[in-house]
């Protein structure tokens, strides 16, 4: 496994991943306050990625890339699996 910078345009959300979009007010909260942990203590855990082409599917930590791009970070902490489907 490899942790690497990665570029937030170069990212998307898995098809298979639970969570597709934020349905509801409290989750955007959720997110926000997320985003602003992360601001304060930094993104303690890396998500979890895998390579496809010249993108990266979100594998896990939908939450905490949603909380990066809200923060308007260029950059995500990524672990790079090297997995089929």
């Amino acid at each position: 496994m490899e942790i690497i910078n990665i570029e937030i345009s170069k990212l998307y959300v898995s098809d298979v991943n639970v969570r597709k979009t934020l349905t509801s007010e409290e989750d955007e909260t959720g997110i926000i306050d997320l985003a602003n942990d992360i601001d304060v203590n930094g993104l303690i855990n890396p998500i979890t990625v895998r390579q496809i082409g010249d993108k990266y599917e979100i594998i896990a930590g939908q939450r905490r890339f949603l909380a990066i791009r809200y923060l308007n970070k260029t950059h995500i902490p990524c672990n790079v699996l090297n997995i089929d489907t």
